[in-house]
């Protein structure tokens, strides 16, 4: 989603083609970005049926991992374990 800071806008994404995908927010992202990733989501989650793919942080704001490195890391492998149980 960072990538949407560096005029990419993920909102024009054929989500309906590649992986599934999770994405992970920081509740005190600035609202522009914000509202452009809560668009996306909404197109990807219209798109593919995967409903529930996104998971705010607390305290975290663009740059998560440097935010909420502990936070971070135990979702990134909640959504693994996750992974490992659907399939």
């Amino acid at each position: 989603m960072s990538l949407a800071a560096d005029n990419f806008d993920y909102r024009t994404q054929d989500f309906s083609k590649g992986p599934r995908r999770y994405f992970i927010l920081g509740e005190d992202e600035n609202p522009t970005p914000a509202k452009l990733q809560i668009e996306a989501i909404h197109k990807y989650e219209q798109q593919t049926e995967h409903k529930n793919s996104s998971i705010k942080l607390k305290h975290a704001g663009h740059i998560i991992p440097s935010d909420a490195p502990a936070d971070y890391l135990e979702k990134i492998l909640s959504v693994i374990k996750y992974e490992k149980l659907i399939k």
